[in-house]
């Protein structure tokens, strides 16, 4: 395990304990989860070894990676992802007038890459998965790269860059933003979605909040924390959003995480309560930030 001494957004070394989550997904070990008391980010600490990370998502419980789980909540997970594709394709237009080049980073299995492809981008993707990799170029003929080959991109290559539920897992964090900043067009736009730690499903479940999902979250975002971070390399954000859908998939999940009954009408319930509680302070259980360069 590998254990930080310094804040990963600023850097500071007054660290706080915070929560204790299980890893429901795959190891059902306990994690640690630490605060700055500087900044008040999150993250987990110690954390797995890079190198050894991989068998955290070795499970048919991990859903980006799975694609024939019959599971009620995994119908919904796929029924939200593809109605999602046409929103998240409209949010990049509304930034980017015209049809270019996209980087969709941590793609999975492609679905949102082909939908852009369909709608006339020049797509791209990277993750850290062979086997997802292996898959969207037989399904799509899609180049897509290993997350390390990202040094090898040109320099203002692309017109948009999207993260979609990615960079919780990113180990080397300023190093990969630092390549974003890069690879991006001078007026090229990024597309960053995490959870929102500071959400009510998150305060209501608690160390039960499926999306901290330990070990494979790394970090543990609130609104504030992507505008430090973001600012620290050169980025300004400008707009962010909350992903309705969200908060009813995370809260089903923490559900089951309870042992109660009735996990899915509770679940549904409290992700209705998130969302509105949200409409009055943006304070979704996940938030889409658009970004530039500053």
């Amino acid at each position: 395990m590998e254990k930080l001494v310094l804040c990963p957004v600023c850097k500071q070394n007054r660290l706080t304990h915070y929560l204790s989550c299980k890893d429901y997904v795959a190891s059902v070990e306990e994690f640690n989860l630490d605060q700055c008391t500087s900044c008040g980010f999150v993250f987990t600490n110690p954390r797995p070894e890079f190198n050894d990370c991989g068998r955290y998502y070795e499970s048919s419980k991990y859903v980006s990676h799975q694609d024939n789980d019959k599971s009620f909540v995994l119908f919904l997970y796929r029924w939200v992802r593809n109605r999602n594709l046409r929103w998240k394709l409209k949010i990049i237009s509304k930034y980017q007038k015209n049809i270019g080049e996209i980087l969709d980073y941590g793609c999975g299995l492609g679905n949102f890459l082909n939908y852009c492809k369909e709608q006339g981008w020049k797509s791209t993707g990277m993750d850290v998965s062979e086997s997802a990799r292996v898959v969207v170029k037989q399904r799509y003929n899609i180049d897509v790269f290993a997350n390390r080959e990202i040094k090898q991109q040109p320099e203002k290559k692309y017109d948009a860059i999207s993260l979609w539920h990615v960079l919780e897992h990113v180990y080397d964090l300023d190093e990969t933003i630092l390549e974003f900043y890069r690879i991006l067009k001078e007026d090229g736009t990024m597309f960053i979605a995490v959870p929102n730690r500071k959400s009510y499903d998150a305060q209501h479940y608690k160390e039960k909040w499926d999306a901290y999902d330990v070990p494979r979250h790394i970090y543990h975002f609130s609104p504030s924390d992507i505008d430090v971070l973001m600012d620290r390399i050169g980025f300004k954000v400008i707009e962010k959003r909350g992903m309705f859908y969200d908060a009813f998939y995370v809260s089903m999940r923490s559900e089951m995480h309870s042992g109660k009954g009735m996990k899915v009408l509770r679940g549904f319930y409290r992700g209705l309560i998130s969302n509105f509680k949200a409409s009055g302070n943006l304070n979704y259980s996940s938030m889409l930030y658009v970004i530039k360069k500053k």
